[in-house]
């Protein structure tokens, strides 16, 4: 696992920041609460998640373009893939059974935003934004279902959010 991350004030009116992660492994999935009904330790579930890969990038900034105006602005990017197995079993070499499978992913997210502060001459700051997110996901994989007949899927999802925003920061006078 590697994380990076820089922050750099070159002038009084200007900083920049970047952070780079890249992360990876495998680990066990605990049993689930699913709709607030308690654990059957009767039945226990062999999930792990066997491989996954996450990658990240960020970075900021922000420049005082007069005493009254600032621009911030940022961007992001990460991507996870991953492969997630429900086994039959405590020996961790079969996906036979009902209710096992494999399933793989790709998760990836992107965005960035464009924000404004204005100092509205001693009675606040006034800011306004707008920013932008994808998020994608693509998962391929199968189920054994109660006749232990694999089901497979692939599927890919993608939202993409804007949002714009303004808000006032009153500041009462000083004194």
């Amino acid at each position: 696992n590697i994380f990076f991350s820089l922050s750099l004030d070159p002038s009084d009116t200007r900083s920049l920041g970047i952070t780079i992660a890249n992360r990876s492994g495998e680990y066990g999935i605990p049993p689930q609460v699913e709709d607030g009904k308690p654990i059957d330790m009767s039945s226990p579930s062999f999930e792990r998640l066997e491989d996954y890969t996450e990658r990240e990038l960020q970075v900021a900034g922000s420049h005082q373009l007069t005493p009254a105006l600032t621009l911030r602005g940022h961007t992001f990017f990460t991507r996870r893939e991953a492969r997630q197995v429900v086994y039959d079993d405590a020996s961790y070499n079969s996906t036979d059974r009902q209710d096992s499978g494999i399933e793989d992913t790709v998760d990836e997210n992107l965005g960035f935003g464009l924000f404004a502060d204005f100092d509205v001459a001693g009675w606040g700051i006034l800011s306004t934004g707008l920013s932008w997110h994808r998020s994608r996901r693509e998962a391929d994989g199968f189920v054994n279902k109660k006749d232990f007949q694999p089901v497979f899927y692939d599927v890919t999802l993608e939202v993409d959010i804007f949002n714009w925003a303004t808000e006032f920061q009153w500041q009462p006078a000083d004194g």
